[in-house]
């Protein structure tokens, strides 16, 4: 990450936080994980990167849901599972079984 830092190369920046968020969610350390995972969402915002926010909209669900917070999972999805759509990108597919697994296990009706 820190030569991505050095060349300025956002989009890079922005992958290498995802990345280390996502992993830091398997090692159960949920506010580092979080902490990376806004970061790079805002940044591939700022860059429009949509693909990559879609991306990171889903592994803020999945740490959510990681925790117990199954309204905020659902957010997340949900707004993964729109972008996605819009841009066609197979991410779709994975964020309505997410979704609809999150739905099952928590047996609530309106989730």
């Amino acid at each position: 990450m820190h030569i991505a830092l050095e060349i300025n190369d956002r989009r890079a920046e922005g992958s290498a936080l995802s990345d280390l968020g996502s992993a830091l969610i398997q090692l159960k350390k949920p506010k580092e994980s979080l902490k990376n995972l806004n970061r790079a969402l805002t940044i591939f915002r700022e860059i429009k990167a949509l693909a990559k926010e879609a991306e990171s909209l889903k592994n803020l669900a999945e740490l959510h849901q990681s925790l117990g917070e199954y309204e905020v999972a659902k957010h997340y999805y949900q707004q993964a599972l729109e972008l996605a759509t819009k841009l066609g990108i197979p991410l779709a597919t994975e964020c309505e079984v997410l979704l609809q697994n999150l739905r099952m296990r928590t047996n609530i009706e309106n989730l």
